[in-house]
């Protein structure tokens, strides 16, 4: 761990959608240009804030574009949900386009974590 490295406790990452999820469902988090580094699943009942937390902690750097993307089981993975994902308490704000080797391409959420607090842009 360096003075760019931020650890992310578990719960940290989530997703925001009232209900129960289906397994298993996950997010993933890249650098952006990147296939990935870290996938995570959700828990499958939300908490009192409707945010299905991430079960796992991870380090991310500071100052690094990321991508956090939903993978849903039970749904259509080309099509646009408006996804929204929470860093902490703060909601990711921001969007970009991922795409994988197969020519698949998806809407994402984009971040930057800004400070040694975890701050987001």
């Amino acid at each position: 761990m360096n003075g760019s490295d931020i650890t992310l406790p578990a719960g940290t990452l989530g997703y925001r959608r009232a209900g129960l999820l289906s397994a298993p469902t996950a997010i993933s988090v890249g650098e952006t240009g990147t296939l990935g580094e870290f996938e995570c699943s959700l828990l499958l009942v939300a908490d009192t804030d409707n945010i299905h937390r991430c079960s796992l902690g991870t380090t991310l750097r500071r100052g690094v574009e990321y991508w956090i993307y939903l993978r849903d089981p039970n749904r259509a993975q080309g099509s646009d949900y408006r996804d929204e994902f929470v860093v902490g308490t703060q909601k990711v704000g921001r969007v970009t386009e991922v795409c994988f080797p197969t020519g698949s391409c998806y809407r994402a959420g984009a971040f930057r974590i800004v400070d040694g607090y975890g701050s987001i842009q």
